[in-house]
């Protein structure tokens, strides 16, 4: 064979689930793993070859700053006096294709936006989350309205009393003109009459329209009371018991809107790209981001909350899969939206004679199903956390109802009752 007997250098510097090369693997090679690096390493095997790792000094992939010049692990390539090749695997790039040669693909992968994963916000306002901003607008406004109907009902309703305008014709003979009401009265009593004498009939009618306009009021707001209450009730009960999660970010858009801090891995195709936009949303995002060395190693701090990535769609399930095999938990969201996607692949020099042989081989790999059964192999449980938030494997199916779920609902009762006390 072509490389039998013969010892490649290897470019490498990166942790990600195709190649894990940390410093023990300088001296043991049983820590050089990784989808990409089984498969190199099965090559190696069946193509009768050896090979010496090469850490990159920078630990990049490479930036291009022009001229043909790079930096990391492609620069290292593009000098040719370095190494054979780069293991990558690199995102296959126009700008990249001019000056290095890209064996076929191993795997077709996208681009995504890494997350802490979004969970259950609970505060004081909850309970005035099952109407909207109009619902309770309106609610109060029709508080005050019937307030103010009441109040002017009970206003008249006084004047009426402090002034009755039939006794208050001849005011010089108001007791004697009781007396004959008195008497008169007990007349028609005896008679057992229902006729009313003429002033208490006066009282009386007005007194009717007085309760009849009341018993309006106090029926339209009783009904609205029960309508709303039962709605609000139902909704309430609904909303605690199957909470809504609200994803702050699922697009670029999103994540620009947002004030959360992220960033991209350094060197890598996607930062190049959004770097030399000049227009629109991948601008904005390039204005803003801030740059990591590699999704991985910046996964305690996506879980802690204090940023989001963006990286890979296999090194997220990787760092999701790895984290649900430790501790059975899911901290990491992936967002909708996949802003670009990209075919892995190993890099050369120009016109080297080593990629028609790479390639015959990751052919017969390929068409066998072995890159996709290695990737596999390193993200095992992706798929138990690759549900919508609030449905993770073990979360608590009976919602328990906390202080701060229904904390609003108890301030009001003791204002209430300290008001009526």
């Amino acid at each position: 064979m072509a490389l039998s007997g013969r010892t490649l250098l290897v470019a490498v510097d990166t942790w990600e689930p195709y190649v894990s090369f940390p410093r023990e693997a300088e001296t043991n090679r049983s820590h050089f793993t990784g989808a990409a690096a089984d498969a190199f390493t099965m090559m190696a095997n069946k193509l009768n070859f050896t090979f010496r790792l090469v850490r990159c000094v920078d630990g990049i992939w490479g930036t291009h700053f022009g001229n043909g010049t790079f930096n990391g692990m492609i620069g290292m390539v593009v000098r040719g006096q370095e190494v054979d090749m780069a293991l990558g695997p690199f995102i296959q790039t126009h700008e990249r294709n001019v000056y290095i040669d890209f064996s076929d693909a191993l795997v077709t992968d996208g681009t995504g936006i890494f997350l802490p994963r979004p969970g259950i916000k609970k505060d004081l306002s909850n309970f005035l989350k099952p109407f909207s901003v109009g619902v309770w607008t309106a609610l109060l406004i029709s508080v005050l309205v019937s307030s103010l109907m009441a109040i002017f009902l009970r206003v008249t309703e006084k004047k009426f009393e402090e002034n009755p305008t039939v006794l208050k014709k001849n005011p010089e003979n108001f007791p004697s003109q009781l007396e004959r009401v008195r008497k008169t009265v007990m007349k028609l009593k005896l008679l057992g009459s229902d006729w009313v004498f003429p002033a208490t009939r006066h009282r009386a009618t007005a007194q009717r329209g007085k309760l009849l306009a009341d018993r309006v009021l106090r029926g339209t707001w009783l009904l609205m009371s029960v309508v709303l209450g039962a709605a609000y009730c139902g909704a309430l009960t609904s909303l605690l018991a199957a909470p809504y999660v609200r994803i702050p970010v699922n697009s670029l858009h999103d994540l620009v809107k947002s004030d959360i801090k992220f960033a991209s891995e350094v060197g890598s195709a996607v930062n190049e790209m959004l770097n030399r936009a000049d227009s629109g949303v991948m601008m904005e995002v390039a204005k803003r981001m801030s740059i990591v060395e590699s999704c991985y190693n910046s996964r305690f701090d996506i879980k802690s909350g204090n940023l989001a990535v963006l990286c890979d769609y296999i090194s997220m399930t990787k760092v999701i899969s790895e984290e649900f095999s430790e501790n059975a938990s899911c901290s990491y969201y992936i967002a909708r939206e996949r802003f670009s996607t990209g075919s892995l692949s190993f890099v050369f020099p120009k016109k080297s004679y080593l990629k028609p042989i790479f390639d015959k081989e990751l052919n017969k790999m390929i068409a066998g199903g072995m890159i996709s059964e290695l990737i596999q192999r390193y993200t095992p449980n992706s798929t138990a956390c690759l549900v919508a938030p609030g449905s993770e494997p073990g979360r608590q199916r009976v919602f328990v109802y906390t202080v701060k779920d229904l904390g609003g609902v108890f301030i009001l009762l003791v204002t209430g009752e300290s008001r009526v006390a």
